[in-house]
């Protein structure tokens, strides 16, 4: 299961003191790997989440062996597994974030069993193989109703495909994803807001989390 949100607040909180778990502690400690994808980053001078800055919240959030990619808001974690879900994990993500910029920052937190079964269930395989850029996965805020999904009509907008499995949509691009009408905008309005991946990071985080095993 995949469970995201925006936390809501008035004032940004006191950063509070937090004490790293010593190496033979994380030891001893079952953990999970997780993928947090944060929405609408890095886009204009009001959005920007440096990537230094970002490990440290993930760290000081309780993530070890935290790591980020490129620098659209992916990171890859581990968490003890007794402190808490996937949407635990974002709720601390989403609190630490608001404590250091001052806004809510929506936040996607996958756990990585979750991002191989989406790999797995890929409905476009020939597509990833051959251009992978072109091949986008969003990830919505709250997923789209039943109704929501059966409404809305990709083709309305020109060639583009679009496929679901458990709330998230595969979309693929055949033409140019930057002069799609398509465009996250027409998508937020039909679906809900959502973050998006392309076919070639999903796979380079799936990469990342594997390498923890």
């Amino acid at each position: 299961m995949i469970l995201h949100g925006t936390l809501r607040g008035d004032q940004p909180r006191p950063r509070p003191t937090r004490v790293a778990p010593t190496p033979s502690a994380i030891e001893n400690v079952a953990m999970a790997t997780f993928i947090a994808l944060l929405r609408g980053i890095n886009v204009s001078a009001s959005t920007r989440v440096p990537m230094t800055e970002l490990r440290r919240i993930a760290t000081d959030s309780g993530g070890t062996g935290v790591t980020t990619l490129l620098n659209s808001g992916n990171v890859v974690l581990d968490a003890a597994e007794d402190a808490g879900d996937a949407a635990a994990v974002a709720e601390r993500l989403r609190r630490g974030l608001r404590e250091s910029f001052g806004r809510d920052i929506d936040t996607v937190v996958v756990p990585a069993e979750a991002l191989e079964e989406i790999i797995a269930v890929n409905p476009f395989p020939t597509q990833a193989e051959d251009d992978p850029a072109h091949l986008v996965v969003t990830w919505y805020l709250e997923p789209p109703t039943a109704h929501q999904i059966e409404a809305f009509d990709p083709a309305r907008y020109g060639p583009e495909q679009m496929r679901w499995h458990d709330g998230i949509s595969y979309t693929w691009f055949p033409i140019d994803i930057g002069h799609s009408a398509l465009t996250p905008a027409v998508l937020g309005r039909a679906l809900g807001p959502g973050t998006a991946r392309n076919w070639s990071t999903v796979l380079k985080l799936a990469a990342a989390a594997r390498a923890r095993r």
